[in-house]
């Protein structure tokens, strides 16, 4: 029970704090404590939207952003300190957005934060989107973003470009 979950490794992701996250294919969510164990949150025992974790990605205010293959997105936030305590409960909820585009960011294949503009780039199974973390938004951020099918791998490098990974190749954004 305070092992890894038994299943594929999807995503891993370190937050600047030094905390590990592990997702992994309907095995949920994984913390690396202090101790070498593990601790684990699925959809029976958390806010969870899937137990099929695809990527990961942090943003500056503490949060651990969840993309799930067939789930959406999710949101995860610890009361500060975090520390390794596992005795501290987490806050997972999903995030909501128009129901029109629910079945388009639920395949998460690429999570980027985009400090620029405080927002979260999503590449989704169908397409690449924009999720404003100020307005709580999710938007259509280019023409023909929904041409821009398989996403998976992203990141934003220095001089601002987005570069996310797509059934077509490579795309590059300049933010």
């Amino acid at each position: 029970p305070t092992s890894l979950s038994p299943h594929p490794v999807n995503a891993i992701h370190v937050q600047p704090d030094g905390t590990l996250w592990v997702g992994t294919v309907e095995g949920g969510l994984n913390r690396r404590l202090s101790d070498g164990t593990f601790q684990h949150w699925t959809t029976a025992n958390s806010g969870l939207s899937h137990n099929s974790v695809s990527v990961l990605q942090s943003d500056p205010n503490g949060n651990l952003w969840i993309g799930t293959w067939g789930g959406g997105i999710s949101r995860l936030t610890m009361p500060r300190p975090s520390g390794n305590n596992p005795n501290i409960p987490a806050n997972i909820q999903h995030l909501d957005v128009p129901p029109h585009m629910e079945p388009l960011v639920s395949y998460i294949g690429a999570l980027a934060y985009d400090p620029q503009h405080d927002a979260l780039w999503i590449g989704s199974n169908d397409g690449i989107f924009l999720y404003n973390l100020k307005t709580r938004t999710l938007q259509d951020p280019i023409n023909n973003n929904r041409l821009v099918r398989g996403c998976i791998g992203a990141l934003i490098c220095h001089d601002g470009q987005l570069w996310m990974g797509s059934l077509a190749g490579l795309c590059i954004i300049d933010l």
